[in-house]
């Protein structure tokens, strides 16, 4: 668990460093398959974890960087300046999918033991 703590920091560092969010989760996935690769000895069952944890991971990007855009209706033509108590947040549907996801990413290991 600890492990895929780290490896997701890696996909949220990766932003930072000016890579591709997606590439980061295909390299996640890539890591993840050659750990199942050392332990399980099992090329096919690498495989398919490598893929899986890749596709968790960017789908997992992919609703970050839509809670990142502002809908066109919550930007202002004029900006604003207020005090940050008088804003609120709203709630978004892609929370949902993201809490799904991360404890996916993150337990998915305790599921398959």
């Amino acid at each position: 668990m600890i492990l895929n703590i780290a490896l997701l920091l890696l996909v949220f560092g990766a932003q930072k460093k000016k890579i591709n969010p997606y590439v980061a989760a295909l390299l996640l996935g890539v890591i993840k398959a050659v750990i199942y690769a050392v332990f399980a000895g099992s090329i096919l069952l690498a495989v398919a974890m490598g893929v899986i944890y890749a596709g968790l991971t960017s789908a997992f990007v992919y609703f970050l960087t839509r809670l990142d855009k502002r809908e066109d209706s919550e930007r202002p033509e004029v900006p604003t300046y207020r005090s940050p108590g008088s804003q609120t947040m709203k709630f978004k549907w892609e929370y949902i999918p993201l809490v799904i996801l991360l404890l996916l990413i993150i337990g998915g290991d305790m599921i398959l033991a």
